[in-house]
């Protein structure tokens, strides 16, 4: 199992929205999958060092391990490096495409997020435009400093730069697809409410 296909698989989900991150997410990964990959570094480009595989994973991959983007995590499982968010404490992601990621980008990022049970990561905003899928578990997000509202597995969350957003779990993980397009850097990230 190759990440290629992690990243691949990704297609189908992005192409149910016309947000114009998701379009470009699309021609980014059709330009990547051609590439041969290299190595997850043990430090990335933000400073966050690797961690072991999050806890929950075996829970949301045990338990919605029949939809097809799960198979792919799960095929590739052995091969991904997870990195501890400097930014979010208990949360996990493994970016494999980005600045230093197997499929090196100055302009993109994609990757998984774990996030665990009982977790809010609080209100931020950056400079990229973002795209959420969450694919196992269940979240909620809030935009612009509102209610929560909980988003459908397998449903494109937007998030445009710069727009205030935040994302919390209750008794189940959430596992999540991200990716980031435009200003990829992290010059501009910051909380918007106290962490």
């Amino acid at each position: 199992m190759s990440l290629g296909s992690i990243l691949e698989s990704s297609i189908p989900l992005l192409q149910t929205s016309s947000f114009s991150a998701a379009i470009r997410s699309i021609e980014h990964i059709e330009q990547l999958i051609e590439l041969e990959p290299g190595e997850f570094a043990a430090i990335n480009d933000v400073g966050d060092k690797t961690v072991g595989e999050p806890g929950g994973l075996d829970e949301v991959l045990a338990d919605d391990s029949s939809t097809w983007w799960l198979q792919e995590i799960s095929r590739a499982r052995n091969s991904l490096v997870w990195h501890g968010s400097g930014r979010a404490v208990s949360a996990a992601y493994c970016q494999i495409a980005g600045p230093g990621c197997p499929y090196s980008s100055d302009h993109f990022r994609f990757g998984i997020f774990m996030i665990p049970a009982r977790y809010t990561y609080p209100s931020h905003v950056h400079g990229a435009d973002e795209i959420y899928i969450p694919v196992a578990g269940r979240g909620e997000w809030a935009m612009d400093e509102g209610e929560f509202r909980v988003w459908p597995l397998n449903e494109v969350v937007p998030i445009v730069s710069m727009r205030p957003h935040a994302i919390r779990t209750g008794d189940e993980p959430l596992l999540t697809l991200y990716t980031w397009t435009g200003d990829i850097s992290f010059d501009r990230y910051r909380y918007t409410q106290s962490t």
